[in-house]
């Protein structure tokens, strides 16, 4: 059954069980710059010779903590792990400290920083990170969001916040209708942060314009964002008895 009370002939589903990817705390130990790996056949390579030699398989999605230090070889562009490795930054996804904070983050702030080039997402609480994880934003990158399947970018607060929701589109030719998306956090018209059960792609462009995470990392992000969820709520709009939203800053 439904959610609308339809029912659905079993052999016509499968499972979307969702991905196991999630962040890491910034408050054990990671610090920026930090990446993940987002493609299936990455390695870490040993430059001491000046090329390119394997020296170990990266599992996808694993988390590697940088120095911040990178090089090139040829054409391939290269970031250090901390172990003294290399990885080819094509194969990650990079978290960086903004070369400058914007005015908003002061003291113990709460505020999301999303870059659509790095597919990253970083909790802050004033100038502090406290969370990093890869996402998967509009599939058009930095395209215009009015005529591509691109994000907003820009400065915006969460309005509303859904436990679970139905996201649907009537735009001809992008007919979709997704029941139950769980972690749902509306912050510009149609635009939200949310779950994505049905992919494991973070740390590329995939979405039609909203920003993918893991059902895990969905989860953290909505508990720790405000207006918080009142007990026994299955949403709530940030308003004066409420409380404001969590400010979503989305850029290039």
């Amino acid at each position: 059954m439904t959610t609308d009370a339809r029912l659905v002939p079993t052999s016509k589903l499968k499972p979307a069980r969702g991905s196991t990817f999630h962040g890491v705390d910034m408050r054990k130990g990671w610090e920026l710059p930090l990446a993940f790996v987002r493609v299936p056949d990455a390695y870490k390579y040993d430059t001491s010779k000046r090329s390119l030699e394997k020296a170990g398989k990266l599992a996808f999605h694993t988390p590697i903590q940088l120095t911040g230090k990178s090089m090139r070889i040829g054409e391939t562009r290269l970031v250090e792990a901390k172990d003294g490795t290399w990885i080819k930054d094509s194969d990650v996804a990079i978290a960086v400290k903004p070369s400058e904070l914007p005015s908003f983050a002061a003291k113990t702030k709460k505020w999301i920083d999303i870059s659509i080039l790095s597919q990253i997402l970083i909790l802050y609480e004033g100038t502090k990170p406290v969370f990093a994880t890869a996402v998967a934003t509009g599939r058009d990158g930095l395209g215009d969001p009015k005529k591509t399947y691109s994000t907003v970018r820009g400065t915006f607060k969460i309005r509303e916040k859904h436990v679970t929701t139905t996201m649907d589109s009537h735009e001809v030719g992008n007919k979709f209708e997704l029941r139950d998306v769980p972690w749902v956090q509306y912050f510009e018209a149609g635009y939200a942060l949310h779950a994505a059960p049905w992919h494991d792609e973070y740390g590329k462009p995939r979405s039609h314009g909203c920003i993918n995470l893991s059902p895990i990392d969905a989860r953290r992000v909505f508990m720790w964002t405000d207006p918080p969820l009142p007990t026994d709520w299955h949403g709530v709009q940030a308003s004066e008895s409420t409380g404001e939203g969590t400010v979503v800053h989305i850029h290039p």
